[in-house]
């Protein structure tokens, strides 16, 4: 039995922009009430006499709107929007746990208190839930500082030890770790 979709049931989808207007058009979106989201990546750049720090866009031109029937027209008429992304000549709805990677992948959007409440001593096992390693699991071999773990990696047929920051860990039970 399949689910009909109501007019008023929101679903995320994506729209293409153009090329480095994405903050620009999500803050369009944001002014009129539609909820947005970039994926944006932490970049640094180095030039002779400075540093500088800053965000870029996960995936180039795109933006994410969680949108019902009645908000379509209204994102495709924004400034900058060139339409919404279609596979095989249909408009398709991402999964919110697609969404959901992309924020963890980005580092956003984590459960700080939850994490903050675990005790992790060594040999637990672990899942890194934040940064570019999300979803990689191990074991915490001991602590670095009162931030930073070392966590081995034997999945991956070698141990590679590394420093990752306690607020991406989430400790696994045993049997989360075996599958």
């Amino acid at each position: 039995m399949s689910k009909r979709v109501e007019h008023s049931d929101k679903r995320w989808y994506a729209i293409r922009t153009k090329f480095r207007s994405e903050k620009y058009v999500c803050g369009l979106l944001e002014a009129q009430a539609v909820e947005a989201y970039i994926p944006l990546m932490y970049r640094t750049r180095r030039y002779q006499r400075k540093i500088k720090h800053y965000k870029v866009p996960l995936i180039s031109s795109y933006v994410f709107v969680h949108i019902s029937k009645e908000e379509y027209v209204r994102v495709l008429k924004t400034l900058y929007v060139f339409g919404f992304v279609y596979v095989g000549g249909r408009l398709v709805a991402i999964p919110d746990a697609e969404m959901e990677l992309m924020k963890r992948v980005t580092g956003e959007e984590m459960e700080w208190s939850i994490q903050d409440q675990v005790k992790l001593v060594d040999g637990d096992p672990i899942e890194i839930i934040g940064g570019t390693l999300v979803g990689v699991r191990g074991t915490m071999l001991y602590k670095h500082n009162k931030s930073e773990v070392v966590v081995e990696l034997a999945h991956i047929g070698k141990q590679l030890l590394l420093t990752v920051d306690k607020k991406y860990i989430r400790k696994l039970s045993k049997l989360e770790l075996a599958s």
